[in-house]
């Protein structure tokens, strides 16, 4: 989505790639509630995927999945031409600043931790969505 786009009225698509059903399940509401259209996958494999087929304006995704990591998705993502600069939202319980660092070496857009704060996580969708592609 290009700079603006949200703020137009025009609204995301949106990929969550997470292994817990119930994160997946609270977030396709969450998300589906701002008028997004969302898509859900729920392993890696299946995200890399799917980010490959959809052509999402965002990705959420969760770092903690096998058989591989968010991490090494995020790698996957960033070589492939369709999603090389597409944003991507980090979820993880994790919040050390080994993690976060390595994150954002590795290409995400921006990171927050769980439990999550659905209020402040809309914001960052938010955010994420009017910068649009990095």
């Amino acid at each position: 989505m290009a700079a603006g786009g949200e703020q137009s009225g025009k609204k995301a698509r949106i990929l969550v790639v997470d292994d817990d059903e119930n994160m997946r399940k609270l977030l396709s509401v969450v998300l589906t509630s701002k008028g997004h259209e969302i898509f859900l996958a729920s392993g890696p494999i299946e995200g890399i995927e799917a980010a490959a087929r959809k052509k999402p304006d965002l990705i959420v995704l969760d770092l903690f999945m096998a058989p591989i990591s968010g991490m090494d998705v995020l790698v996957q993502l960033r070589q492939v031409e369709s999603s090389a600069k597409t944003p991507v939202l980090m979820l993880t319980a994790a919040n050390t600043i080994n993690t976060v660092n390595q994150a954002f070496d590795l290409g995400v857009t921006d990171y927050i931790t769980k439990p999550i704060n659905l209020d402040r996580l809309q914001k960052k969708i938010a955010e994420l969505l009017v910068r649009g592609p990095q």
